[in-house]
């Protein structure tokens, strides 16, 4: 009859630095294995990738501005401004109730928008950024906020 002990900490911070060289010492094994691990469990990834959006509906936003964050200092876009507080997306929605392009009520459903997008040289900086819906930020993509306002049908 065994009897299983669990590890004390030593042990397993030992296992996690193990690991963790192991990943530097052999990076295309490590790709390998976990570009298998997301074939293998891809339908387990994804309902676990569902279900945390239901529980922190407050995240992917935060999620979108950081890649969008991550993109402009990538390219040196940043200017001096770094992070959009909490204040300034306040005073947006208060000041701008609609949609920059469509006029249509936000009523709280909104994408934080870079009239100049970042792939065509805009700055991550409050003069660059409105409040779109959903349906006119994604349609804009990657146009200029004049090139957008043109094509769009009455």
């Amino acid at each position: 009859m065994s009897i299983y002990k669990a590890p004390t900490d030593k042990e397993r911070e030992d296992a996690v630095q193990r690991s963790r060289q192991w990943r530097i010492d052999n990076p295309g094994a490590h790709r390998e294995y976990m570009r298998q691990y997301q074939i293998d469990n891809s339908e387990k990834l994804r309902e676990y990738k569902r279900q945390w959006r239901i529980d922190n509906p407050e995240k992917p936003e935060k999620a979108t501005a950081n890649r969008a964050r991550r993109r402009a200092r990538r390219r040196n876009q940043m200017g001096e401004w770094n992070v959009p507080e909490p204040e300034f997306i306040q005073s947006l929605i208060e000041s701008t109730p609609n949609c920059h392009y469509c006029s249509s009520p936000l009523n709280g459903v909104y994408h934080l928008e870079h009239m100049t997008p970042l792939s065509r040289g805009g700055m991550h900086e409050p003069s660059n950024l409105t409040l779109a819906c959903p349906s006119c930020n994604l349609r804009k993509h990657t146009k200029t906020a004049e090139e957008f306002l043109c094509n769009i049908p009455d």
